[in-house]
């Protein structure tokens, strides 16, 4: 592995489990309702597959980058909803946004 798959490996996962830890206060922001314990349980699951692409796993990338296309559309469709700050919704888009970016370079690098 080249050091610039290493890399975006790294940032992918860096910036995947940030927007995990931005999932986990919704409940505490926005009510104990079952979107917003669904959106913390999510940001737990987004921990976890970011310290799985820290460790270079192979088999997440393509997988992740669906989920990040789906989460910025989900973050963007959340905006001015009951479901949680719309500050906070800006920040998951631009780490999903960044994480998307990061496993892009990795899929499509020719190296």
């Amino acid at each position: 592995m080249t050091d610039k798959a290493a890399n975006n490996y790294n940032l992918a996962g860096l910036f995947l489990i940030i927007s995990g830890v931005l999932h986990l206060p919704i409940p505490l922001l926005a009510g104990f309702g079952s979107k917003q314990i669904g959106l913390a349980v999510i940001g737990v699951i987004w921990i976890l597959l970011g310290r799985s692409l820290r460790n270079h796993n192979a088999r997440l990338p393509c997988l992740v980058y669906v989920f990040m296309l789906i989460g910025m559309i989900a973050s963007m469709a959340s905006l001015n909803s009951d479901v949680g700050p719309n500050w906070l919704w800006w920040m998951i888009f631009f780490a999903d946004l960044l994480v998307a970016f990061f496993l892009f370079r990795l899929i499509w690098s020719k190296e």
